[in-house]
């Protein structure tokens, strides 16, 4: 159709339609035979009925154009149908096609157009072609051409210029050539500077793509902010390390009475220096001085009253010449009335004498307790006011602590001693209101800290903290360890936000006052704001002030001692007399190193379980839990629903007790199926009664002998550093007892010939003899430990009985 043109879309839509039209018909195409004048008009095709009408096409319905007007030296001759959609068209030339050429030299196109033909569709009724034949050439063909002359050279360019250097010189090389007139090499030529500018601009280039392709795998990175980036991917995150946490007696003269004075939190302690000042308190200078050496600040984690009775306080011995407390013990008896002592203080058991010279102590035997009971009482006898104290099962002695000893004729008394006022403090120094870059307009906000180290460390909770035990309360996992710093936002010098750091801002919405801190290898902290869709994005008008600590890892671990001057105010100042750590501080961890990430990050999801479904899976699960040895588990279905049933075997003696099994039940709530209910227990101690008959070598002492059997055999750690056979730690749920292992460990100590068989008593204690002997072992069920304490004034938990012949 003249003058309207249709995009190719619409014509293949319209070409389509007259396809599957039954009347509607079109021109496709043309092929040409140049040398036969002959031309095949390819149609839409269609049903072979909608064709037959091809026949009635004659010269008339078929006109030649070229260009804007019809042409004159073409004609039909002939018209010949072909089924089922092609029409044969054989042309007459009027005039010589080798005259028939435009003025460029090429051969004209021309357009075949179907006129007044019944259902012929007007956009598919043309269709151009050209007639082209082969020119003869006015040249002579055996004549060679004139060479041409060769081009210049091109400067060979090295794409291994990566730096400043390379960069320069390579541009100084391709000037050489295309300006082989400028040989200008001073420094202040305008050409030099321009090359030079453009270097540097290379080279920052050619960084920034490595790069950034180094940085895309966690196999290649290099920075630390990279790589916990690639590892949050994969939900494992890369730990900060954490602080050091110490326990600190601090002493106060006896100008301290009722109600006592009161340290207040965040109190500076500082480790003592060789050029460090020998006084307790301070000067500024003094202070400002010992920032810049080799030194440790530590600050209170809470408020402590302090009082002058609890700086030493004495066992009280009941009138004995020779009295220790065992190990193990988890009890003792104060002298005075202690009424300032309460529960969930710490007191920290210190020998402050040999007890061989009475002079230089051991500086091992330091205890320190958190109590969980405080009982003042009277002894009548002696008519002496004295406090019960008990401690955290978890605390009790890992020594036995000498309190007097008589030796010589001489009493030696008060060998031991409790300490109070004991505070605890973790390690790092308080920076405040350090003032942050302003936020710019658009882009991204990534400012730094001034200062390195940051503190990482777990938020310690006073309330919880005085019913956990003092060994647990310095231990600190650095997986949970948070950044200690928070930010106030200021308007007019008044905070009117607070902004909190985050482990991610993937769950913090567009309001959310939320941050980022990733930490650089070298300690240097990068915050990380939110772009206003995860995390609120902080303007320009208002200022960012932030609020934090610096100190961090295992330079915090400082010995017992080593803690010897506070900064406080002058009148707390005067009341104190000593500052000092009994024991060395703890807990103190360095960041998680990136070899460590790379090795331990893509299998973490293979190792660790998050879910419990099998007895086994629970057992794993509860194996993880840092105060249990082992446990059995069972799942049985108890009549409206499914129950597991946990027996649980505690690490050092844990008593299973309800606050244990709520800590428990706590530890499996994220793990457990939902509908499963828990019951936790003690386990079921089987006590075992053993008799052996055994001979000794000659030359042996028999009662020697029997000792070392009955050390060897034992419940306790052995002075070798060995285990005895019975001891806690060597038997789980469902182990059986055999024989032969008693027999083999018997025969390999020294003086023993043999073990008679079959031996004389091996069963249950207080049960009747079974098969035991015969089947050479003693079953254990599933949720029993076999026990056997061998202690004489209790063989209802197990004996065992050596009946040795022969020897000396």
């Amino acid at each position: 159709m003249s003058g309207i043109q249709l995009d190719d879309f619409s014509r293949n839509l319209r070409r389509d339609r007259i396809i599957s039209h039954p009347q509607q018909i079109g021109l496709d195409y043309i092929q040409v035979e140049t040398n036969l004048l002959q031309l095949w008009l390819y149609f839409l095709p269609g049903v072979d009925t909608k064709y037959n009408s091809l026949s009635q096409i004659t010269a008339a319905n078929i006109r030649i154009i070229r260009g804007a007007n019809v042409t004159t030296n073409l004609q039909v001759e002939r018209i010949t149908p072909s089924p089922p959609n092609i029409l044969q068209v054989q042309l007459l030339q009027v005039q010589d096609r080798q005259q028939d050429t435009s003025a460029s030299g090429n051969f004209p196109v021309y357009t075949l157009e179907l006129i007044n033909v019944p259902h012929l569709d007007p956009f598919f009724s043309q269709a151009s072609f050209s007639l082209e034949v082969d020119k003869p050439s006015p040249f002579d063909p055996l004549r060679s051409l004139p060479s041409l002359p060769e081009p210049p050279s091109t400067l060979e360019i090295d794409y291994l210029a990566r730096d400043y250097s390379s960069f320069r010189q390579l541009m100084l090389d391709r000037l050489s050539v295309v300006m082989p007139q400028w040989k200008e090499r001073h420094p202040a030529d305008l050409g030099i500077t321009l090359v030079e500018i453009l270097a540097y601009a290379g080279d920052r280039l050619s960084y920034y793509q490595d790069a950034v392709a180094t940085e895309a795998y966690l196999g290649t990175a290099r920075r630390r902010i990279s790589i916990g980036r690639h590892t949050r991917l994969i939900d494992y995150t890369m730990h900060e390390g954490c602080n050091a946490r110490v326990w600190v007696q601090v002493q106060v003269n006896d100008e301290v009475a009722q109600p006592g004075l009161l340290l207040p939190a965040g109190t500076q302690l500082i480790t003592k220096s060789t050029n460090s000042s020998p006084e307790l308190a301070l000067t500024p200078a003094e202070y400002e001085k010992l920032l810049f050496q080799q030194t440790q600040i530590f600050e209170t984690i809470y408020p402590l009253t302090l009082f002058s009775e609890l700086n030493e306080i004495n066992f009280y011995t009941w009138g004995a010449r020779e009295f220790s407390l065992p190990l193990g013990a988890t009890r003792a008896t104060l002298q005075g009335n202690l009424t300032n002592l309460k529960a969930g203080d710490v007191l920290i058991f210190e020998e402050i004498k040999s007890k061989t010279t009475g002079n230089a102590p051991d500086p091992k035997n330091r205890h320190a307790v958190r109590l969980t009971k405080v009982t003042p009482q009277q002894d009548t006898l002696f008519e002496q006011q004295i406090t019960e104290i008990e401690w955290h099962p978890e605390d009790a002695l890992p020594f036995p602590l000498d309190i007097a000893i008589y030796q010589d004729t001489q009493s030696l008394e008060n060998i031991s001693i409790a300490q109070g006022n004991i505070v605890l403090a973790e390690h790092g120094r308080k920076i405040t209101a350090e003032t942050l870059p302003s936020a710019p307009q658009t882009g991204r906000y990534r400012p730094q800290l001034q200062n390195i180290g940051l503190t990482h460390a777990v938020v310690y909770d006073v309330v919880k903290g005085k019913e956990q035990s003092a060994n647990q309360t310095l231990t600190q996992n650095p997986d949970a360890a948070t950044p200690m710093i928070d930010i106030q936002e200021m308007k007019s010098d008044q905070a009117v936000a607070t902004w909190w750091a985050r482990r991610d801002l993937l769950s913090s919405d567009r309001f959310a006052n939320d941050f980022v801190v990733e930490m650089e290898s070298d300690g240097i902290a990068n915050l990380r704001f939110g772009d206003g869709v995860r995390g609120k994005k902080p303007t320009s008008q208002n200022q960012l002030v932030a609020n934090y600590r610096v100190g961090n890892g295992i330079q915090g671990n400082v010995g017992h001692d080593a803690i010897a001057h506070i900064v406080c105010d002058s009148e707390i100042r005067q009341k104190i007399i000593q500052v000092r750590n009994p024991l060395p501080a703890q807990g103190g961890t360095e960041p998680e190193s990136i070899e460590q990430v790379r090795l331990y990050a893509p299998e973490v999801f293979r190792n660790q379980q998050q879910r419990c479904i099998t007895a086994a899976d629970y057992q794993k699960v509860l194996a993880r839990h840092p105060q249990v040895q082992t446990a059995a588990v069972t799942i049985r279905w108890t009549g409206s629903w499914n129950t597991v049933f946990i027996a649980v075997k505690g690490r050092k003696n844990q008593p299973i007790d309800e606050t244990f099994k709520a800590t428990l039940r706590q530890f499996i709530a994220t793990y457990r199926l939902a509908g499963y209910d828990l019951e936790i227990t003690a386990p079921q101690f089987v006590p075992l009664d053993i008799s052996l008959t055994v001979q000794v070598a000659p030359g042996y002492f028999a009662s020697s002998v029997k000792r070392l059997l009955l050390e060897t055999f034992s419940n306790v750690d052995l002075p070798n550093g060995k285990r005895g056979f019975f001891h806690p730690d060597n038997w789980s749920f469902g182990q059986p007892v055999y024989i032969s292992q008693i027999v083999k460990t018997a025969m390999e100590l020294p003086g023993v010939v043999q073990v008679e068989m079959p031996i004389a008593r091996f069963q249950r204690w207080g049960s009747p003899e079974g098969n035991e002997i015969e089947t050479g072992k003693i079953a254990i069920a599933p949720l029993e430990i076999a026990r056997l304490d061998n202690n004489l004034d209790a063989p209802e938990n197990g004996r065992i009985e050596f009946n040795c012949k022969g020897g000396l």
